[in-house]
């Protein structure tokens, strides 16, 4: 990437208050868009281009892995660049689903910014 090109990240998650807080916390080294859940930003990802999606696990209207399962379907590439927030999953299947995925790509809530950014910039590397 060009030193000019800010990274695009989807955040998506249904909490106002957490994606509020962590678009404000990002955006001073990416350009953050907001979704308030899974199917708002699966529209988003048909309609725009993004460097990595972070997504909450459970949500209202398509949690995180069916938007991760969206991705792998579409969007192979960026599948690949998701980082999952989550505050535990809420059934076993899910539970295997996130013991599943490499590691650094699962980050439990609430989690330190720094280690978020680092995440970040892991999947952009």
């Amino acid at each position: 990437m060009s030193s000019s090109h800010r990274p695009r990240i989807l955040l998506i998650d249904d909490d106002g208050a957490v994606r509020g807080t962590l678009a404000r916390l990002l955006g001073s080294d990416f350009d953050v868009t907001e979704e308030v859940d899974g199917e708002a930003g699966i529209g988003r990802l048909m309609a725009e281009t993004f460097d990595v999606v972070l997504t909450d696990l459970e949500m209202p209207r398509a949690c995180g892995d069916e938007v991760v399962a969206w991705l792998e379907a579409n969007q192979p590439a960026l599948a690949r660049r998701v980082v999952v927030l989550s505050g535990g999953p809420r059934d076993a299947r899910r539970a295997a689903w996130l013991a599943g995925l490499e590691p650094g790509r699962v980050l439990q809530k609430p989690c330190a910014i720094d280690e978020l950014v680092a995440a970040i910039r892991k999947m952009l590397a």
